[in-house]
């Protein structure tokens, strides 16, 4: 299914959606530029506990899905398993999307949100490589501080689904989820643009200053309200290395104007004199291409990487990669540059489509 979601893009992240973050995965690392919470996520705001909320088999859920494995072939499983339990997941999600960048993340939750997910459940690995599920009601992250989630882990994911299974008969919840959907459902087709998508580069940047939202800190709120903070802590001290990098890449390989901005408010930026703004998202090649509305064949299994000195790589669409692209503040229309430029590293995709920018000008 190809859900085309739009959003406002002069809204702020909501609080709900900060605390949602925090539940996605026990330690990811992405480096998508600007992000309100950096997506190096950890489950310190949970209060693990055993009871199941009250209306698990009565109201809609959705599942974030964070293992290192096919994802769709997991949810499969699990869905399953969930439909013979009453629990009427309306949407799975794989975790690289959600966190991909704050286009993609602002995105997604405004969506959720607006279908009336009552509950998040996540799967994932914990620190023993055991796979672990937490149910978290959504509307707990209205509020600051820690929150209430079921929490259960067990060595295979059958006797976890199973376990899982028997507890919900003996919890002998309100049931009226009768008829949930037999096959699962994905959302992978998210169209994070608003605006028009240009597969080309803004020519006007080289006589404008550019904006470059830096790599965010994780805030002091989220870490004070964190039961383990040092993997935060740790976080926040390399985002001191990745903006300096930034700035280097940029001194060395963009030679016109720009300002490495804290902000990634389009509309204080317009309002501070920006025209054009960079970002980037790191998820799947087949997601990021998505993401920005551009054409996608299902037989495709790779795409050919347009890097520095025109060389050449091939990489698998479902492979992680970053990919940049400029934002015109006022429109919201996108520019991705005429050549498929993600790669592996933020760095070296930086340095991609820095490289054909330069290029492109001076045709």
């Amino acid at each position: 299914m190809n859900k085309k979601i739009e959003r406002n893009p002069f809204r702020q992240m909501k609080k709900w959606h900060l605390m949602l973050l925090m539940v996605i995965s026990t330690m990811i690392t992405s480096h998508a530029f600007g992000q309100e919470v950096p997506a190096f996520v950890y489950y310190s705001s949970l209060n693990p506990q055993t009871r199941f909320p009250n209306e698990l088999q009565a109201k809609r859920s959705v599942v974030i899905v964070n293992i290192e494995e096919d994802w769709k072939k997991f949810s499969a499983v699990v869905h399953e398993k969930l439909q013979l339990m009453s629990i009427d997941v309306v949407e799975y999600i794989d975790y690289r999307d959600i966190i991909a960048g704050e286009d993609a993340t602002k995105t997604i939750l405004e969506y959720l949100e607006k279908r009336g997910i009552t509950y998040l459940l996540t799967f994932s690995k914990n620190s023993f490589n055991q796979y672990e599920l937490n149910i978290t009601a959504m509307k707990n992250f209205l509020k600051a501080g820690s929150h209430t989630s079921a929490r259960y882990s067990a060595e295979e994911i059958d006797g976890l689904l199973k376990y899982v299974a028997n507890e919900l008969i003996k919890a002998d919840l309100k049931k009226s989820n009768f008829l949930v959907a037999e096959k699962p459902e994905f959302l992978e087709d998210v169209a994070a643009i608003k605006g028009r998508k240009f597969e080309v580069h803004a020519r006007d940047l080289a006589t404008l200053k550019l904006a470059i939202p830096k790599f965010r800190k994780i805030s002091e709120e989220v870490i004070n309200a964190a039961s383990s903070k040092e993997p935060l802590l740790a976080y926040n001290r390399k985002v001191d290395t990745w903006n300096s990098e930034l700035e280097t890449i940029l001194k060395t390989e963009f030679p016109y104007k720009f300002e490495l901005v804290e902000t990634t408010d389009a509309k204080k930026l317009y309002k501070d004199g920006f025209q054009y703004a960079l970002f980037n998202f790191e998820t799947k090649g087949v997601s990021i291409k998505k993401m920005l509305n551009m054409k996608t064949e299902d037989a495709e299994t790779e795409y050919i990487t347009a890097a520095v000195n025109d060389a050449l790589k091939r990489q698998s669409t479902t492979k992680v990669v970053s990919k940049f692209y400029v934002k015109h503040l006022y429109t919201n229309d996108i520019y991705t540059g005429d050549k498929w430029d993600a790669d592996e590293t933020w760095q070296q995709s930086l340095s991609n489509y820095l490289y054909h920018y330069r290029k492109f000008v001076k045709r």
